[in-house]
């Protein structure tokens, strides 16, 4: 699967890219990650990050403690 691993790498290069200026310790940043999979004709990619991925957007560390510990696109 090339072209998914093509764009997974693309797409943790580009997040990783877009959050350094906000990094303190650089855990979330090397925390980023993704997965490629195919399966009865269906095709993924999900990108996973540290369970405060979140707070990067809401500013709000408590609100993401009660999700899951990944951030998933598909």
């Amino acid at each position: 699967m090339p072209i998914l691993d093509d764009f997974g790498q693309k797409a943790v290069n580009l997040l990783k890219e877009k959050i350094a200026p906000y990094r303190a310790t650089g855990k979330t940043e090397q925390s980023i990650r993704y997965e490629a999979k195919q399966g009865d004709g269906e095709y993924s990619v999900t990108i996973y990050g540290r369970k405060y991925f979140n707070a990067l957007e809401t500013g709000d560390r408590k609100s993401t403690r009660l999700n899951s510990s990944h951030v998933a696109l598909s």
